[in-house]
């Protein structure tokens, strides 16, 4: 087997492993985010809970990120927290609630503070075990 054709199945067997482990970590994602929104996240008008998405923020060969947000929406900036309501005048109003639900001590009838955080640490074990699992030879 010569360089070149060593190089070539390596480039090929990275490509392979990196689409994987991407795979492998938007299921995680949208794992942990049901797990999020079913079992942690407060609701009382639902707002809240309707909110939560993931987004894919890179995505290129050296990085693949995705953020889970919970307030605003898809058209707004990101900006994590921020809840769109129709105002009476049916502009759009952007409330920064989602913060403080998340990191104010609070009892809720259902779900609780940490509503991201509890779930994320919950399955931070199985993204490594999941993505090591895929990517074995």
């Amino acid at each position: 087997m010569t360089a070149a054709t060593c190089i070539a199945n390596l480039k090929i067997l990275t490509d392979v492993i990196d689409k994987t482990a991407r795979v492998a970590a938007e299921g995680w994602i949208d794992s942990t985010l049901k797990d999020s929104k079913e079992n942690f996240c407060p609701e009382d008008t639902g707002s809240l809970k309707q909110s939560g998405r993931k987004e894919i923020v890179e995505d290129n060969s050296m990085r693949f990120t995705i953020k889970i947000l919970y307030g605003g929406t898809h058209e707004t900036p990101p900006h994590v927290g921020y809840h769109s309501l129709a105002g009476g005048d049916g502009k759009k109003i952007f409330t920064n609630y989602a913060i403080y639900v998340h990191e104010v001590p609070h009892k809720h009838d259902h779900g609780s503070w940490k509503y991201l955080s509890i779930p994320f640490n919950n399955a931070s074990s199985k993204l490594i075990q999941d993505i090591a699992g895929k990517v074995k030879p």
